[in-house]
């Protein structure tokens, strides 16, 4: 079963209100739950999961969120080598965001290889692959081919 990393924006357009990627990044949730893939975050992403959501005053829909998040995927730990691996990802790829270049950090840190997000800036990390959650609905298929 493949093993992919799950954006934050994954999560909060699954959440969110209407949105053009809402219901591809429902599926990508349901496709984890189901245990198709094994879903796997961060707790960066939880934090920044929590962080966005308390700002747009749904704060129980963060934790909710969260919840469900901590419930169907494996959620890794965030270490000192994970943020000095961050640091080099900002100093090769200027456009990313410094919770992106961990994320990435991460990944790497636990040899994952594939991030399901919408954020196209991840095309230009080293190592990576990005799956596009609309790409991957309209396709049809759950396996990212």
């Amino acid at each position: 079963m493949p093993r992919r990393f799950v954006d934050t924006n994954i999560i909060i357009y699954a959440a969110g209100g209407e949105h053009p990627l809402k219901a591809s990044c429902v599926a990508v949730l349901r496709w984890v739950a189901q245990g198709t893939w094994e879903g796997v975050t961060s707790a960066e992403v939880l934090q920044e999961l929590l962080y966005l959501m308390d700002r747009r005053n749904q704060r129980d829909v963060g934790i909710a969120m969260a919840r469900e998040v901590l419930a169907i995927m494996t959620v890794l730990p965030v270490t000192a080598a994970d943020v000095q691996q961050a640091m080099t990802f900002m100093e090769g790829v200027p456009a990313l965001m410094p919770y992106d270049a961990l994320h990435a950090a991460v990944m790497q840190g636990a040899g994952i290889t594939e991030i399901i997000s919408a954020d196209k800036h991840f095309d230009a990390v080293p190592g990576i692959r990005r799956l596009d959650p609309a790409a991957l609905r309209a396709a049809g298929t759950e396996d990212g081919a």
